[in-house]
């Protein structure tokens, strides 16, 4: 039997992410407040509660939630948050010292945790067994990173930065909110766009292209799978235009509301409390408030409307992003891929061959690591007459 985590459909899991959104009320926007003052709120109490520790990249969300942890215990006269980083010696692709210091000397963090790690976070490697022992299948696949970051802060909080890529990237509809606000010119396009904004969601979702779908890209998917997704993801045609109503929305993306409550499970067995700041209601509101109709045009430009004032500017420009795949397919990976015996998916969705030849690559496809994940633990239940582990059957 295929078991998929919990939360996801087979569908979902087949192609390696999780589509639509949770339902929600009414807009509602709060207190008028700056967003920086709302992500110190949100992460007041576990500051005042302490010890706070912020799980730090070294990348703009998480230097912006220890932005934030470190103003309100300045501002509280308590002890200032702990950030806490993973590295990973012998990959350069994933390194991010240089700009991790940058952020700490801006700062004036005092103290910083910092942990070296090799395959051990292989997503069939010892840190995702033991997480799967305790979760079943994960969601997302590299959720057990988070292990590593756990005794440090037990009996305390651990703060993330989970979020900022849903909130502060470009939206469905930035091409429209960039042209009513000024920041370009018409093209030939806008004709059809602004026909399409005026529609109901649900219509535009059924009347949407499938441009610009991901679905093609997924080969290992079956062509029918890959239809259907492609299907549902036009899905998000019927998103808000207001960007103020978009970023609500897209707080509520299944995929961060699913990746937070297993956030908050596996720090609950180690007795930490789990928090998500930038997707606090509070924070949320006052970000979409602050954009408006139209949004800030970019990543960057959000960055610095929320935090020209604290971080540095090189860090708020930065275009770079560190990468992890090999980290996460390393030895463990490659030994289960060239001996799998071809169970543990469901092959009405899958191709067995295509996923292992993408396995096998030099450095795969991340959307596929949930399948990999599925697969060993099939497995090892076969080998080890085990029963099923927690999880949802397809």
């Amino acid at each position: 039997m295929v078991r998929t985590p919990a939360g996801l459909s087979p569908l979902e899991a087949a192609a390696g992410f999780a589509l639509g959104w949770e339902p929600g009320g009414r807009i509602r926007y709060g207190e008028p407040r700056s967003p920086l003052d709302a992500l110190e709120l949100a992460v007041e109490p576990h500051v005042l509660r302490g010890p706070c520790l912020v799980a730090f990249s070294g990348g703009r969300d998480s230097s912006l939630v220890l932005a934030a942890a470190m103003r309100a215990a300045a501002r509280l006269g308590v002890e200032p948050p702990v950030p806490i980083s993973v590295r990973y010696p012998g990959l350069p692709e994933t390194d991010e010292q240089e700009w991790q210091e940058l952020v700490v000397r801006h700062l004036g963090v005092d103290d910083w945790l910092r942990i070296e790690v090799g395959d051990d976070l292989d997503v069939v490697g010892p840190l995702a067994q033991r997480a799967m022992a305790s979760e079943g299948p994960l969601f997302p696949a590299n959720i057990y990173t988070t292990l590593p970051l756990l005794e440090p802060a037990t009996g305390g909080s651990l703060l993330f930065g989970l979020g900022g890529d849903e909130l502060l990237t470009r939206l469905r509809w930035a091409h429209l909110q960039d042209l009513f606000a000024r920041r370009r010119g018409l093209d030939r396009r806008d004709p059809g766009r602004l026909a399409a904004a005026v529609l109901p969601g649900a219509l535009r979702a059924r009347l949407a292209p499938a441009t610009g779908s991901v679905a093609g890209e997924l080969t290992w998917l079956r062509p029918a799978a890959r239809a259907e997704l492609a299907r549902r993801e036009r899905r998000s045609a019927a998103a808000p235009v207001r960007w103020g109503h978009a970023v609500r929305r897209a707080a509520r993306h299944r995929g961060v509301v699913l990746s937070a409550g297993v956030l908050r499970s596996l720090c609950a067995r180690a007795s930490v409390t789990a928090g998500t700041p930038l997707l606090d209601p509070v924070f949320v509101g006052a970000l979409a408030r602050a954009g408006g109709r139209t949004g800030f045009g970019s990543r960057t430009a959000a960055m610095f409307a929320i935090a020209g004032d604290v971080l540095p500017r090189t860090l708020i420009e930065r275009r770079t992003k560190a990468r992890f795949n090999r980290a996460f397919f390393a030895s463990h990976s490659r030994a289960f891929a060239e001996s799998w015996s071809g169970g543990g998916i469901d092959e009405s969705l899958v191709d067995p061959e295509a996923l292992r030849a993408e396995w096998l690559r030099p450095v795969p496809d991340f959307r596929t690591a949930m399948l990999l994940q599925a697969a060993w633990l099939d497995e090892r239940r076969a080998d080890a007459g085990e029963r099923p582990l927690a999880g949802h059957a397809c």
